[in-house]
């Protein structure tokens, strides 16, 4: 009996032993739960941007309007410009003649200067350098007057004339006094000296001779009046019978 209860009693301890093992090998072998990833964070969306607006497109300034060339001025030929309805009284040329380097230009110039609704505008004509036009070498009448035409023309017997035009009427505002004397054609030389040409060669007029008594300065009239630039007394008649001459026509 003592045998046996040592025998069993051993055999309970055998027993515990392993389930103690067992119960360890299992603990040591039990995996760890695995905690579930925090939630993903919502994306960031960045606010929607409103497309730049495109920067402002100026647009440059006016250009000068390019000189034509023009090679030969001979007699009949005739330039003209009107002021037409007065809806762009800015500086306009008709250009009759250009050097041979197209240095310098003589031109018929109309301008309203700033004045629009005015059917009238000022007329003469001028001689100025094509990459500097305040440069001027020659003008002619120097107190130009509001006019709804004018033209330069070298006539057919030679004289180069300045003509106006208003109500009707027609005056000759300045002229070379050159009818008759056998010119051929104007030329302009690359210095802006403007000379009348005969057949023969030699030259009738020439715009270096005479004195121009400060016609060259750049013209720009001052308000209320045709312009404070000095004249001489062949110039005052020339103007006192353009004025007469207008007056007389507007009444007929």
């Amino acid at each position: 009996m003592g045998v046996m209860r040592r025998s069993t009693a051993s055999m309970l301890l055998v027993s515990l032993y392993l389930v103690q093992m067992v119960l360890i090998s299992s603990a040591a072998t039990a995996k760890a739960p695995v905690a579930a990833p925090p939630p993903a964070e919502p994306p960031v969306t960045s606010p929607p941007v409103s497309p730049s607006a495109p920067a402002p497109v100026v647009a440059p300034p006016p250009a000068e309007p390019p000189t034509p060339v023009v090679k030969t001025f001979p007699v009949n030929t005739t330039f003209e410009l009107s002021a037409g309805n007065g809806s762009d009284p800015s500086r306009r040329t008709a250009v009759a003649l250009t050097s041979p380097q197209k240095a310098y230009a003589l031109a018929l110039v109309m301008d309203g200067f700033g004045k629009v609704g005015s059917t009238r505008e000022f007329c003469w004509t001028e001689i100025y350098k094509v990459n500097a036009q305040q440069t001027l070498t020659f003008r002619e009448n120097c107190s130009p007057l509001r006019v709804e035409k004018c033209s330069l023309s070298l006539t057919e017997d030679g004289d180069l004339r300045l003509t106006l035009e208003s109500s009707g009427g027609r005056l000759v505002s300045w002229l070379t006094n050159t009818g008759g004397d056998d010119v051929a054609e104007a030329k302009l030389d690359d210095t802006g000296v403007l000379t009348l040409v005969k057949v023969d060669g030699t030259v009738a007029w020439s715009s270096a001779e005479g004195d121009n008594n400060g016609c060259p300065k750049p013209f720009t009239p001052p308000e209320g009046s045709f312009g404070s630039l000095r004249f001489n007394v062949g110039k005052l008649l020339v103007i006192f019978s353009t004025l007469l001459g207008l007056v007389i026509s507007s009444h007929f």
